[in-house]
């Protein structure tokens, strides 16, 4: 399911607008969840903000209000494994707030069909950047 949203009147960071998207990609998950008759197993989260990788892998004391309490609420309507990095050229979101081009809205765009790769086996999906992983604490580090 893909979705898009307006951001607030009210400016905020890069940063917080990716985590304001987690949020909402964790809300719509668990709805799906709740309301589907089919048992799901797996799921996967993408995201292309290194930042918010990070932060659901932290604790979230070590945060102010705003980020603490998004980062919690992620962390109880998912798990932290479920979250990959994807890079920005192949994450399909983007299309709907950074497109330059005319967006042909069919059937077959990857904004309804997802991104190509997730038609591929998993052993070619894009694998976690690691370079986030060195600004974690290393208790949390994989």
């Amino acid at each position: 399911m893909s979705r898009t949203q307006v951001p607030p009147i009210k400016s905020l960071t890069i940063p917080r607008l990716e985590l304001q998207a987690a949020v909402m990609g964790s809300r719509l998950a668990r709805r799906i969840k709740k309301e589907h008759s089919l048992e799901i197993n797996k799921t996967f989260f993408w995201s292309d903000s290194r930042i918010v990788l990070c932060w659901l892998r932290s604790e979230t004391k070590r945060f102010k209000t705003f980020i603490a309490h998004r980062v919690r609420e992620i962390q109880e309507n998912s798990s932290i494994s479920d979250w990959h990095w994807v890079p920005s050229s192949m994450n399909v979101a983007d299309e709907a707030t950074r497109s330059t081009k005319k967006t042909n809205l069919n059937i077959e765009d990857s904004w309804f069909q997802g991104p190509k790769f997730l038609f591929l086996s998993e052993e070619l999906w894009p694998k976690s950047d690691k370079m986030y992983h060195a600004f974690l604490p290393k208790k949390l580090r994989n």
